[in-house]
């Protein structure tokens, strides 16, 4: 805040008072952030759009509802002018359609149309006039040909070109009347607003398109393709049917060319669409020595694999023809060292030069390491009888060999009944009796039968 002071002019003046200047800018701001507390602003706003906006609206709605009010008898006053619903207006639309096809057209049935289902119907039989007389113009009979459709692609030109006539002569005529007597001069305007409509228009190319498609277009065009040959086979079946020898060479040549393609590009295309034969059969042609290895590397290539891939699979295929010997030198190199008959460093040096991999030549080293390690054969049923005989071995390690050879407890006990007989002792000869007698007896008594008598050996109880 400023202020004005000062002394006055004079030696002698009183000083003057100090006038302090009020802050507009601040009292301003003050008073806008005091209405902007009290919501004066929010309240304007919404009033606003309370009241005003819709106020506004109402009244563009009353304005908009008199001119729409003031509208309608010009509307009325069209439809009454476009001349609709009276018998003139259907001899009017019959003589136009007449001056469109160049052909006399009933009005009668129109008016029909119109009494029986009012303006829909006679709509639907001036439409129905002009499609049959087009139809019958275009199509001769119901069956299409390639002739049939030159006769309709030449009525349908013809017709353009009389309509085409008929309005020359009428502009002719009209420009040869003067002006001061000339009377209707617009009614012509009806045959050229009808055909710009029927022949330029969109809606009536749409409506028309059909028509013209199928009885026009379509045979024109079987008879051009009769006529001409237009059709190609494509690069691809081209390439098929070349391959199997069904077009020459020129003839494949000249299709590609057609497609785009120079020589270079048409033999790349051509062997993309050969048979070739599978990489089994290249091995095996490899190996009855029918293929070199270039051979070989070629016929991979037509299976897409590259030269190095192509040399991976041939070092496979050797690998794989080698294996059934290599299998058999390494069982041979395991029997010659696990019989001793070349030693450990012997066999393992052997082991290495085999051409299986380091993992496989490690696995053969350890699966004979482990079975030198444990034992490998026992005694036969035979050597431990025998040795039982001898003296060797008792009954109790003749039953646990038995019961390890797998034995069930009824065949060990019959084979230590055979052991001890070969013993030809009185106390073995008593002990195979008595097994034998316990085995009649429970034979016996199974079957209810009365107990036999002990044997002789065993009645006499001697050992």
């Amino acid at each position: 805040m400023g202020a004005f002071s000062g002394n006055g002019t004079g030696p002698t003046s009183p000083p003057l008072p100090d006038i302090p200047v009020q802050d507009f800018g601040m009292q301003a701001k003050v008073e806008a952030d005091a209405q902007i507390a009290m919501g004066w602003w929010d309240s304007l706003l919404a009033k606003l759009f309370a009241y005003i906006i819709p106020g506004i609206q109402i009244v563009m709605h009353v304005i908009v509802s008199m001119i729409d009010t003031l509208l309608i008898p010009l509307v009325e006053l069209n439809t009454a002018m476009q001349g609709n619903r009276t018998p003139g207006f259907y001899s009017m639309v019959a003589g136009v359609i007449g001056d469109l096809l160049g052909m006399e057209v009933d009005p009668s049935s129109i008016q029909a149309g119109f009494q029986q289902r009012g303006e829909v119907g006679a709509m639907k039989a001036i439409g129905a006039k002009l499609y049959d007389a087009l139809a019958g113009e275009f199509s001769r009979g119901d069956v299409l040909t390639p002739q049939q459709g030159v006769a309709a692609a030449q009525s349908f030109l013809g017709f353009l070109m009389s309509f085409a006539i008929r309005e020359g002569n009428m502009a002719l005529i009209w420009s040869l009347i003067p002006e001061d007597i000339r009377y209707g001069e617009g009614i012509r305007e009806y045959g050229e607003m009808m055909a710009k409509n029927l022949g330029l228009g969109r809606m009536a190319r749409r409506a028309l398109q059909p028509l013209i498609q199928t009885v026009i277009a379509d045979p024109l065009q079987w008879a051009l393709n009769q006529q001409y040959h237009p059709k190609m086979l494509g690069p691809d079946v081209a390439t098929r049917a070349y391959n199997r020898q069904l077009i020459n060479n020129a003839d494949w040549f000249q299709e590609m060319s057609y497609a785009g393609y120079n020589p270079a590009r048409s033999v790349a295309l051509q062997s993309e669409y050969l048979s070739h034969i599978p990489t089994s059969d290249i091995e095996v042609l490899r190996n009855l020595g029918k293929f070199t290895d270039d051979d070989a590397v070629r016929a991979l290539w037509n299976q897409n694999y590259d030269n190095g891939s192509a040399q991976q699979i041939m070092q496979v295929w050797d690998a794989n023809a080698a294996k059934p010997y290599v299998d058999a030198l390494a069982t041979t190199l395991r029997t010659l060292h696990v019989n001793g008959d070349i030693d450990r460093v012997t066999f393992e040096a052997a082991v290495d030069r085999l051409n299986i991999g380091a993992a496989a030549q490690a696995a053969i080293k350890d699966n004979v390491a482990t079975e030198l390690l444990y034992p490998r054969k026992q005694l036969t049923l035979a050597e431990i009888q025998s040795a039982y005989v001898s003296g060797l071995v008792d009954l109790d390690q003749l039953g646990a060999y038995l019961q390890k050879s797998g034995y069930s407890s009824d065949d060990a006990t019959v084979l230590t009944m055979q052991t001890l007989l070969k013993l030809d002792t009185k106390e073995a000869q008593i002990r195979v009796a008595q097994f034998k007698y316990d085995k009649a007896v429970k034979a016996a008594q199974a079957k209810n039968e009365p107990i036999p008598p002990p044997p002789a050996i065993l009645a006499t109880g001697a050992v």
